[in-house]
């Protein structure tokens, strides 16, 4: 009698604007200033894949990867700020929707970028859990700093500062929370902040029965490409970017460690991609 084989654990990560060819598995990584030793590491013990479509920027991919559907057909066609309010509408299937359906326990992490509506959030997308979740690009956050933008019209700053919500956490059929302002001293940390909680969340799924989901997704490296202390200034390459993608696949290795740390590795399914 053959018996249906475990369901996977699936983790899929993605990074902001981090140009393909600047990975070291595509050509770049030390050669460009900037190694990658633990998505080179990925790509070495999985697969590989060189002929993709991407969207153009960063809503459309996102709505497109969390959908399965050309974006159009969601209506995320263009990269949304703050104050627009809207988003994924809430008739839309996402991966985490399909997955629950199916016994996953489901976790949105980081970047969502689909909208501000309650009706758009990862907690009412088919996400049990939502955590360290911005809701822009990290541009969209320092138009809102006076020390970015000292030539902006005090009126439009007061603007942009009273519709900018900051770091959002929530659970299916509650209200999101903001825990905390997104601010000149937290905006370059919020990765490593954020894979600490993933990290966290990962030993709590490997105890339980369940197989689970995790959407992780990295604010770098979206301009303004500002490093974490950790990395400022410590890429060959001497660029901000650069130290940036390195601060990124820092952060990819310490959830590979920990997946194999918690001994999951050989039944979780990690993918990562890049939004656009």
């Amino acid at each position: 009698k053959s018996t249906r084989p475990a369901k996977p654990n699936i983790i899929m990560l993605v990074s902001d604007d981090t140009g393909w060819g600047d990975l070291g598995v595509y050509g770049g990584g030390v050669g460009r200033g900037m190694p990658t030793p633990n998505l080179d590491k990925m790509a070495k013990e999985g697969m590989q894949f060189w002929s993709f479509y991407g969207q153009p920027s960063c809503t459309p991919g996102r709505a497109a990867m969390q959908t399965g559907r050309i974006p159009n057909r969601s209506g995320m066609t263009t990269v949304a700020f703050q104050g627009q309010g809207g988003g994924l509408p809430a008739a839309e299937w996402t991966l985490a929707s399909v997955l629950k359906q199916g016994g996953y326990k489901t976790y949105f992490s980081g970047k969502w970028h689909l909208g501000e509506a309650d009706y758009a959030m990862p907690n009412a997308q088919g996400y049990d859990v939502m955590e360290s979740v911005v809701l822009y690009h990290l541009n969209a956050y320092t138009y809102a700093f006076p020390s970015w933008n000292p030539d902006m019209s005090p009126e439009m700053l007061a603007f942009f500062q009273k519709v900018t919500t900051g770091v959002l956490e929530g659970e299916a059929g509650k209200p999101a929370r903001e825990s905390s302002k997104v601010t000149v001293d937290n905006i370059a940390e919020l990765d490593n902040m954020m894979t600490d909680k993933v990290l966290t969340r990962l030993e709590g799924y490997a105890k339980g029965k369940d197989p689970f989901f995790m959407s992780v997704n990295f604010a770098k490296n979206h301009q303004p490409n500002l490093p974490s202390k950790l990395f400022k200034g410590k890429s060959p390459a001497k660029s901000d970017y650069a130290d940036c993608v390195m601060e990124m696949d820092y952060n990819v290795g310490r959830i590979m460690d920990k997946i194999r740390e918690l001994n999951i590795d050989k039944n979780t399914i990690v993918v990562y991609t890049v939004d656009n």
